[in-house]
């Protein structure tokens, strides 16, 4: 405090404490009045500039929610053709539908060869890439079918392998049963040049960004979704979109990664899938693992399990129960119950392993 009673500053003077046994601390009379005016002052500035830099914080995070949000519904439309926009928007009469209700997801692990699939005849199924070629498939009856992997699109019409790969997408539809299937928009070409959507319930996706661990919005079939490295990721992500509150995972043993290394050998069998290899699958499949590094498939592998772990906690932040029934897998991210607990409707899904 400068002294300035004078004509000038000839300060600092300090205010003199007094010490007075038995009271502590004590200001001289009148300076501990003027303190107290000027405490809360100080205090209620204090709080307003710590109030403006919170409130600054939840501006910027609503700006970035808002700025995500306008990635995923406004700018998506021009990056497509109105034909692909239009196709897109027949989802909306899935949205909601099956609110309360269980499905279940199957991957095409080799843990499946081992769950009797007739038990889910009555439930709702989703079921992924080359399910038909499973002896069990027909004992389905699924309401939708992916394909993502856009390796499935790349085909040499005079190659025996590839011509076998049409004949198992068109073998989806069972006999009383066409489940809606669903494609990549950017495939639409694809899908009429083999004449697909004349014996199929073509439907179409869309993603060309990632899904990130911080993502926090709604799935919405009708535009642009989050995209994953796992075809069965997009259907839990139907799944929820859908409306579904207990989604069931089964056949995600996740080990693509030791079968394309298998496939980069040549070596692919029976045990790699939920169904025979035949001989012309083989050969598409050592054909098909060598358009990528392995180094690259390794890095997928990995953000799948990854994704698994975000669409966890995604679906446990709202309330859906999304648990993996696999009897062999390598997603421990997820609750585990058996298939038979599950249909006996009496058991609780085990903690999540840490």
């Amino acid at each position: 405090m400068l002294d300035c009673r004078g004509d000038k500053c000839v300060g600092p003077v300090l205010p003199q404490v007094i010490i007075d046994k038995g009271k502590g601390l004590a200001y001289p009379a009148g300076m501990e009045s003027r303190i107290r005016k000027k405490v809360p002052f100080r205090i209620r500035l204090a709080g307003k500039i710590i109030g403006k830099y919170l409130s600054l914080g939840r501006k910027m995070d609503s700006f970035c929610r808002r700025c995500e949000n306008r990635y995923y519904t406004r700018t998506w439309r021009d990056e497509l053709d109105e034909e692909s926009v239009r196709l897109l928007s027949l989802n909306a009469d899935l949205k909601g539908t099956k609110t309360g209700k269980r499905c279940f997801v199957l991957g095409n692990g080799p843990s499946l060869k081992t769950e009797n699939l007739g038990l889910l005849s009555k439930e709702d199924v989703f079921t992924v890439n080359q399910a038909a070629r499973n002896p069990q498939f027909s004992l389905l009856k699924p309401v939708c079918h992916f394909w993502a992997d856009p390796a499935f699109f790349v085909i040499d019409e005079n190659q025996a392998e590839d011509r076998e790969l049409i004949n198992v997408m068109n073998s989806i539809n069972t006999p009383g049963n066409k489940p809606l299937c669903f494609f990549p928009v950017v495939e639409k070409g694809f899908v009429k040049r083999f004449q697909l959507d004349e014996t199929l319930r073509v439907r179409y996706f869309y993603s060309t960004k990632l899904i990130t661990p911080d993502f926090s919005g709604e799935f919405d079939y009708t535009m642009r979704c989050p995209g994953f490295h796992g075809v069965v990721l997009w259907a839990i992500a139907l799944a929820i979109y859908m409306g579904y509150s207990e989604i069931y995972v089964l056949g995600i043993d996740t080990t693509s990664l030791m079968v394309n290394m298998k496939s980069y050998l040549g070596q692919n069998d029976e045990t790699d899938y939920a169904y025979g290899i035949t001989a012309n699958e083989q050969k598409r499949l050592s054909k098909m693992v060598r358009r990528q590094s392995l180094v690259t498939q390794a890095d997928s592998f990995i953000q799948s399990l990854l994704e698994y772990e975000i669409l966890g906690r995604y679906c446990e932040a709202r309330g859906i129960k999304l648990v993996n029934c696999s009897s062999i897998t390598l997603v421990d991210t997820l609750p585990r119950m058996s298939l038979a607990d599950v249909l006996a409707n009496h058991s609780q899904p085990q903690q999540t392993v840490s």
